[in-house]
């Protein structure tokens, strides 16, 4: 049971990693965006 517990936790740590950087590269692509949109 303690295992199992313990291979949950991992699981959840790595989402949150692969969570952590996929929102970095959302808000970096919306940067992107809003600038092309200012240089128009």
């Amino acid at each position: 049971y303690q295992k199992v517990i313990e291979k949950n936790q991992a699981v959840i740590e790595e989402q949150a990693k692969a969570f952590g950087s996929l929102s970095k590269d959302v808000s970096d692509i919306k940067q992107k965006i809003m600038g092309n949109g200012d240089e128009k």
